[in-house]
């Protein structure tokens, strides 16, 4: 349980440190701040939840369980208040320069959500996808080189393979006759065995140094081209990790279930109400229609009861439209919480 008191900006600087540091850390803010303005800027932080010091015992130990229990705590007014606010705005926008997510209130005025952690994430992983592919092609540039510059060493090493092959090969069998007592005796065995073993002598230097060149030089470059792979896998890893948050939503879903959960009230509550308006027109409807068809009626009366109808029909299309927008807002925190 983190205390928040007035510099909130600290508070929350101590929560992403936290974070950071113990990424499996549980944390609770118990605050006096603002919840409406700070609770969601506390849970984008990297809380699990938000609870104000005003809170009485049962809520406390509520918030307390349900974070530890690996959930996410906001006060019942608080996901009311962003139901409300998800009824009025429909959607949180972006402010692209600072990284901030805000709502705009029915009053026209900008209401904080905190750093958009997504947005924030998106932006140093592009950038870092940028610094690895640069690397990478950099690397890449590297082993060409090299494999250019060692065009010599491997030319060297296929010239003394050329070169000492078929005196490796003469020395072998010099070696294997002068060492067998059948034909040791013969005349010129021993010398031409002396003789092809200080031509060796010669060539053996060359030989196993141009072989030594080859083999590091092959080595280098497979140790560079593994450093290609290396760096093109961090870049592919990095693409996926961009992939994942580019459909990253604004609350975590611990919170945005709970706000959706309020979102499917409120629809219920309009549904209701629109209903209730819908059966009402009906009845007025009725009674014009039948006051219409009455013989006898004056035009006076005919538009009096055609007014009387529009009164009554404009509540249900006000009430239709704040239901199908709810609906539509209802989706928006459905998929936030999916």
């Amino acid at each position: 349980m983190l205390e928040i008191a007035d510099d909130v900006t600290h508070g929350l600087e101590v929560v992403r440190a936290l974070k950071a540091k113990f990424p499996e850390l549980r944390i609770l803010v118990f605050s006096s701040c603002d919840e409406v303005r700070h609770a969601p800027e506390a849970i984008l932080a990297g809380a699990h939840g938000f609870v104000r010091k005003s809170a009485n015992g049962p809520e406390l130990l509520l918030a307390v369980r349900q974070v530890l229990s690996g959930g996410v705590y906001l006060s019942g007014a608080m996901i009311r208040h962003l139901a409300q606010d998800l009824e009025k705005t429909g959607k949180l926008h972006l402010d692209r320069e600072t990284g901030e997510r805000y709502a705009v209130g029915a009053a026209g005025q900008r209401i904080p959500f905190g750093p958009d952690e997504a947005f924030v994430e998106q932006k140093r992983i592009s950038a870092n996808i940028g610094e690895q592919r640069r690397a990478a092609d950099e690397a890449a540039a590297a082993v060409a080189e090299m494999k250019a510059a060692g065009r010599p060493v491997l030319e060297g090493w296929t010239a003394a393979q050329k070169r000492t092959e078929s005196l490796r090969k003469q020395l072998e069998i010099a070696e294997k006759a002068a060492a067998n007592p059948q034909y040791a005796n013969e005349p010129g065995i021993q010398e031409r065995h002396a003789k092809l073993a200080a031509e060796w002598a010669k060539e053996e230097p060359g030989y196993t140094g141009a072989a030594q060149a080859a083999k590091e030089h092959a080595a280098a470059v497979e140790s560079a081209e593994k450093t290609v792979r290396a760096q093109q896998k961090k870049t592919r890893a990095l693409s996926a990790d961009l992939d994942r948050l580019k459909n990253a939503k604004w609350l975590p879903a611990g919170v945005a279930k709970p706000v959706a959960h309020a979102a499917e009230d409120r629809v219920e509550e309009l549904q209701a109400d629109f209903t209730a308006k819908k059966a009402e027109a009906a009845k007025v409807r009725s009674a014009v229609i039948g006051t219409i068809e009455q013989p006898g009626i004056g035009n006076e009366t005919v538009t009096a009861a055609k007014k009387a109808l529009e009164v009554a029909t404009a509540p249900v299309k006000e009430a239709a439209a704040k239901l199908v927008a709810m609906k539509t807002r209802l989706t928006v925190a459905e998929k936030a919480a999916a």
